[in-house]
């Protein structure tokens, strides 16, 4: 949606125990519930597609 009005989007998927990390495609470890979740539902709970959160940074570009 941001993309069209001149916005570059970079998203940052990553799980609640990183911090600033994310920013260096760290996605951290999630807890032992979730990674159980992501098995049964035929996920695979290291990929990315695969963290609890999303991070979106917008830079407007002139």
């Amino acid at each position: 949606m941001l993309e069209p009005h001149g916005f570059k989007v970079n998203v940052f998927p990553h799980n609640h125990d990183v911090g600033a990390e994310v920013l260096n495609g760290n996605i951290g470890k999630s807890e032992f519930k979730y990674k159980l979740g992501n098995i049964l539902s035929g996920r695979n709970p290291a990929a990315k597609e695969s963290a609890l959160s999303l991070m979106c940074v917008a830079e407007k570009y002139e």
